[in-house]
């Protein structure tokens, strides 16, 4: 006789995959907030010029990062789609391969950039880690199936 499934449990799954579709949103809001609050409290000055500006927010960073972290953002949400019925670990692999060399890429057009561009990296790192994670605890998901007679 198969046991039944606790009554824990479907909560627990619920809970788990309310946090595995809604930590993106609160990702894209927070590297944001603190890409603009950066900006505000180190805006870009136009004195620099040459390799004088090796370090420093240029004109037109935040508007360029914030795009970029936007477009990061759309392509988790477009691979992991979080609104399906059907959760499947696929998607979060995906755009883990495929933000990884994205990553790199930042990275090295980044070399000399400013404080903006260094929170959008750690943001971008920090994405990648969450996907893994996120990869992990899916993967345990899916192959969780709940049989009750």
């Amino acid at each position: 006789m198969p046991l039944a499934p606790s009554d824990t449990e479907p909560k627990a799954r619920a809970r788990s995959k309310a946090l595995i579709t809604s930590w993106p949103v609160w990702w894209a809001i927070a590297v944001v907030t603190w890409m603009i609050t950066n900006h505000n409290s180190s805006p870009p000055d136009p004195a620099l010029v040459g390799t004088e500006t090796y370090g420093h927010n240029q004109t037109g960073d935040l508007s360029m990062y914030t795009r970029w972290t936007l477009m990061e953002f759309l392509w988790v949400m477009i691979t992991t789609k979080p609104w399906s019925k059907t959760h499947q670990s696929r998607g979060y692999l995906i755009a883990f391969a495929t933000l990884v060399p994205w990553a790199i890429l930042s990275t090295l057009i980044s070399l000399h950039g400013g404080t903006i561009n260094g929170i959008h990296l750690l943001g971008l790192y920090g994405l990648i880690i969450s996907l893994g994670v996120a990869y992990s605890r899916a993967s345990r998901l899916d192959g969780v199936v709940t049989t009750t007679s």
